[in-house]
């Protein structure tokens, strides 16, 4: 995947994903950008739901904000 033209590797480097975020998709097999890409972010969002059922509806626009390359 790329990001304003530098190839990311890492979720963390996308934008809004922190390494807390990074760490939680990595938890629930989602380990790189291109997953998350493929993946999109609702069934993102499901699965981090099923893993912890106190995450929020924000967490779903960073997903998806982070997919589209916007800050």
């Amino acid at each position: 995947m790329q990001v304003n033209n530098t190839k990311v590797e890492k979720l963390s480097e996308m934008p809004n994903i922190g390494h807390e975020l990074e760490k939680r998709l990595i938890d629930v097999g989602i380990s790189c950008p291109l997953k998350l890409q493929e993946m999109g972010s609702i069934a993102a969002f499901q699965l981090l739901h099923a893993a912890d059922q106190h995450v929020c509806i924000n967490m779903l626009f960073a997903l998806e904000r982070a997919i589209r390359n916007i800050r």
